[in-house]
């Protein structure tokens, strides 16, 4: 492949009210894997999106290998080699295709291929996957990709149709640390065999220091320092970019990942919630026996497959019970499903925050009143300004950052999003929060706000369930810690009797029963 460069110049957007990019210059090359960093809303979505076509109304100037260029469109950041994998990769797939399909299918529309013969299809696909090194099997449908799978296959497709600058946004948020380094591999094989240049937009430093050889922090709509990465690059150098501190900046923080660890004593008292023996129908889970007090924030440790989700969702009435038993305040119930779980006072802040946890069209008044929506209600009709001055004090009190109730959530910063995605159960007054990877696609000032909100619930009498693979979170905001591991329980902690590098190593064990 080509030598290739791309630099922009005093690149300008700006939204009514709000000036989203202020003369931004950034430069890359073919070969380079560059971090692109910041807390959510210092403007990295909206300049991915300028550079892959998609807001067009952009001052300034963008120039690939020297000649001046205009990206107006996707089709015109296609034509340069420009590709995006976004976070939500389910909205770039089709799931009732074939892996095969899903790679060629630029191919097929754009008339490469005359007819589609089956049998040729998947002839390429597989010569396209083993170039690449990836065990993708072309007849799979895309459905029963796991999602990293799903990721990889989508770099597959932006190679193949001979990808120059590759945009990943937020790649490793819902990955194991299997599947995170299966994508490094491949990351560090588009850059440097392919030649190919990766931005890598992550909110996680760590992946940043491994993976990347250099580094731009954006804060408030510009570059706010920019610096190559070294085996002498410290994580409080890039974190205190993103937060406007000096670059000596240190803390006295027992967390890795810059949390303070709450210091609290658990609360004591009769179960709140109580679960035991529990067990679904597709074996993902079993005999989990667990419990939460009221004022307690209790958590599910796991890595990906751990069966975390999957016991979310089943306490929600997402997800089918095989057997055991709950208790809700010393009473067995059965939660048929998740209309009653809601009616029960049960609340589950889902992985998927886009696909699952909001309604990105509309409003963000409306996404924070939908679970409370029949008190607005009178003989049927919806009292929308009824609903709207109720939700508006939630939206002062949660501290949500938008231009009024009447924004469409889709245009809010994912720690926004997140706290509207919580906050919708509070007007719900909800007694039960599962909160499920709360903080996946949140910048690490938004996760002390969202940290802050959670112990207020707990401090208000709520019970919280807070499942995550991330250790440093779990010992920021717990008051005990369940451990699981190939969906069984394998350990229990107090938050303050565990540290980072025990919990981790807890985690990582495989269970006897395996």
């Amino acid at each position: 492949m080509e030598e290739f460069t791309l630099t922009a110049e005093k690149i300008r957007v700006e939204f009514p009210g709000v000036k989203a990019l202020d003369a931004v210059d950034f430069a890359i090359k073919s070969g380079e894997i560059c971090a692109l960093a910041g807390a959510n809303g210092a403007g990295k979505s909206t300049f991915m999106k300028v550079l892959s076509g998609i807001y067009r109304s952009y001052a300034g100037e963008i120039r690939c290998n020297g000649r001046n260029v205009s990206l107006r469109s996707p089709a015109d950041a296609a034509r340069l080699g420009i590709h995006i994998v976004y976070q939500e990769v389910d909205e770039a797939i089709l799931p009732d295709f074939t892996v095969a399909e899903n790679l060629l299918m630029e191919d097929l529309a754009l008339g490469k291929k005359k007819l589609y013969h089956r049998k040729s299809i998947v002839e390429d696909a597989a010569k396209i996957l083993s170039e690449l090194h990836l065990e993708l099997a072309p007849k799979r449908l895309a459905r029963e990709l796991s999602l990293s799978e799903k990721q990889l296959l989508l770099i597959a497709k932006a190679v193949h149709q001979e990808c120059r600058l590759l945009i990943l946004d937020e790649p490793t948020a819902a990955l194991s640390r299997a599947e995170t380094e299966r994508l490094f591999q491949m990351i560090r094989f588009l850059a440097g065999e392919k030649g190919s240049a990766v931005i890598f937009i992550s909110h996680r430093i760590p992946e940043i220091i491994e993976t990347c050889g250099k580094c731009t922090v954006m804060r408030d709509g510009r570059i706010a320092a920019e610096f190559e990465i070294t085996p002498e690059t410290k994580q409080d150098e890039i974190t205190g970019a993103m937060l406007g501190l000096s670059s000596g900046y240190t803390n006295d923080r027992s967390t890795e990942g810059g949390f303070s660890k709450k210091t609290g004593e658990p609360t004591e008292g009769c179960p709140f919630f109580e679960v035991s023996n529990l067990s679904d129908r597709r074996n993902k889970f079993r005999n989990i026996s667990f419990h939460v007090e009221a004022g307690e924030v209790v958590g599910l440790a796991g890595l990906t497959g751990a069966g975390k989700t999957e016991i979310c969702k089943a306490l929600f009435g997402a997800g089918k019970v095989g057997s055991g038993e709950i208790r809700m305040g010393g009473t067995r119930i059965a939660i048929k499903n998740p209309a009653d779980a809601v009616r029960k006072g049960i609340a589950l802040v889902p992985e998927q925050r886009r696909s699952e946890g909001i309604f990105p069209t509309m409003e963000t008044a409306f996404n924070l009143g939908v679970a409370a929506l029949p008190a607005f209600c009178h003989f049927g009709f919806w009292r929308k300004k009824k609903m709207e001055k109720h939700v508006n004090a939630y939206i002062r009190k949660i501290g949500i950052i938008c231009s009024s109730g009447k924004q469409e959530i889709r245009f809010l910063s994912g720690g926004n999003q997140q706290k509207a995605v919580i906050g919708k159960w509070m007007t719900a007054k909800s007694n039960l929060y599962i909160l499920d990877e709360p903080m996946q696609g949140v910048d690490i000032g938004a996760k002390q706000e969202l940290f802050a909100l959670i112990r207020e619930l707990a401090g208000e009498g709520r019970a919280v369930i807070y499942a995550s693979s991330d250790v440093s979170e779990l010992l920021a905001v717990t008051d005990r810690i369940y451990v699981l591991n190939g969906g069984v329980v394998t350990g229990d902690f107090q938050t303050n009797d565990v540290n980072e590098q025990e919990l981790m190593h807890r985690i990582l064990e495989v269970s006897q029963d395996e």
